[in-house]
């Protein structure tokens, strides 16, 4: 079964910047699923890839060793709860791949013995089923090199996973990650992603959105109640939830001219001349504008 990684994810672990990726997605120098990479076509494309110098792994290590003198900066890490789940969905995904691989493994002995009983009834040639069982050993039998890659290049991967998740908005299909601590609004906008907010506080619902696929967990206390049919049809609220793991989400990017005017009030602390300008000069220039 191949396993893909999104082009945001793949930057971070090559060390490139995802624009370069998408270019060579683009000319066909880089294949890719809906905005994803294969890992066996990482490694072919990637083949000098330091896996010890990451970045995230050293990072890992300084917050273990901080972890005894202070906590760690929550623009830094997720709240332990987002770890939590995130960690729980790595479980899950760990024991659904050791099941599969069991299974495999007794495929492989019943093909054998499959084998050995056509040839015994005269369905096949006699020495046909040793040599297949002898040639799919030896296929299945990976250089230790190779195999320390693929080990090393996936334990990066899922201490990302564990650190940043990715979001898919819909029906577009544009992307962005969320660092550390960020709700799906703040990351989204953070990106430049239009995406629809009112008093991003969770009071207001205009950041309601749907989650199409993957799982979100709270992040920010939110005063407004969604109905047993929106928690039905998987709505949340993007001001107040986060990603569990890579998600889907249903979101309405009507542009910024959809934004809502908005009033601030604001104190002038400091006034410092420009350009030769002196304060009523200035005054006078605002007043134009």
């Amino acid at each position: 079964m191949a396993h893909l990684i999104p082009l945001s994810r793949l930057a971070r672990l090559v060390g490139k910047p995802r624009t370069m990726l998408q270019r060579m997605a683009q000319s066909g120098e880089l294949a890719t699923f809906d905005g994803q990479v294969d890992l066996d076509e990482v490694l072919r494309l990637f083949p000098n890839v330091k896996l010890e110098e990451e970045a995230e792994l050293r990072r890992v290590e300084e917050i273990k060793e901080q972890a005894l003198s202070k906590a760690p900066s929550r623009l830094e890490m997720p709240e332990p709860e987002v770890v939590q789940q995130r960690l729980l969905q790595l479980g899950r995904d760990y024991a659904a791949a050791r099941g599969r691989l069991m299974h495999y493994e007794r495929v492989v002995g019943w093909i054998g013995e499959k084998l050995a009983q056509a040839e015994e009834d005269g369905r096949t040639e006699a020495g046909f089923a040793d040599a297949f069982v002898q040639w799919m050993k030896r296929e299945l039998e990976t250089n230790p090199s190779d195999m320390a890659r693929w080990e090393a290049f996936l334990a990066r991967e899922r201490i990302m996973r564990v650190m940043t998740a990715q979001v898919t908005l819909l029906p577009k299909g544009q992307t962005f990650e969320i660092l550390g601590n960020e709700s799906l609004l703040e990351a989204g906008l953070r990106t430049g992603m239009p995406m629809p907010y009112g008093c991003s506080n969770g009071s207001c619902g205009d950041c309601k959105c749907r989650v199409v696929s993957g799982d979100v967990v709270k992040v920010r206390p939110h005063d407004y109640m969604l109905t047993a049919a929106e928690k039905a049809q998987r709505y949340t609220l993007a001001c107040s939830y986060t990603a569990v793991g890579d998600v889907s989400v249903e979101v309405d990017l009507d542009g910024a001219g959809a934004i809502p005017e908005q009033t601030i009030k604001a104190r002038v602390r400091d006034v410092e001349a420009l350009g030769g300008y002196t304060v009523s000069q200035m005054g006078q220039v605002l007043a134009e504008l």
